[in-house]
């Protein structure tokens, strides 16, 4: 039963060590600002949108040609 003990306060002792780790590489991270963030979420959207017209210009025809072929 110790060695029960033991592995959940190593386990513990390990986390807390994980946990402190990553809140400190955290710290470090240079975060964007609040304007760089809207910008670059504006781009993101107007590309996606720009990529589904074009597979829907593709798309299309495609499908029709299918349903004309198979009738």
């Amino acid at each position: 039963m110790a060695g029960h003990a033991e592995k959940i306060q190593g386990w513990i002792k390990t986390s807390r060590e994980y946990f402190r780790d990553v809140y400190g590489e955290l710290k470090k991270v240079s975060w964007p600002s609040r304007e760089e963030t809207i910008s670059k979420t504006k781009v993101t959207l107007v590309v996606i949108l720009i990529f589904a017209i074009i597979i829907a210009l593709f798309d299309l025809p495609i499908t029709y040609l299918i349903k004309f072929i198979l009738g």
